[in-house]
């Protein structure tokens, strides 16, 4: 049972969007946006990217951090940010092209 399971895996992984899968769902997703100048210029997008890229992303082991109820300037909360860089790429499986 453990090999099929295996098995599974393997062909769900094999199936997972690519980078050209991302790409052409953001860039439909931007053409079918609706555009709005209020309160300023700004693009209401859906479907942005393709469903198990957003099942990795939500799936990443990192906490929605607590902002305190403080918001406005983006460098308030830069210790708070994670990234798609060396370190977590090597650890995490879902993060890595």
């Amino acid at each position: 049972m453990r090999e099929s399971v295996a098995v599974k895996h393997s062909d769900a992984e094999a199936a997972k969007s690519t980078a050209d899968d991302v790409v052409q769902a953001f860039s439909q997703s931007v053409a079918a946006g609706e555009r709005s100048d209020q309160p300023y210029p700004h693009w209401v997008l859906r479907a942005c990217l393709p469903a198990d890229t957003i099942e990795d992303i939500l799936a990443l082991p990192f906490p929605a951090p607590s902002l305190e109820g403080v918001s406005g300037k983006r460098e308030l909360h830069n210790k708070t940010r994670k990234y798609f860089d060396a370190e977590n790429r090597a650890a995490i499986q879902s993060a890595r092209p």
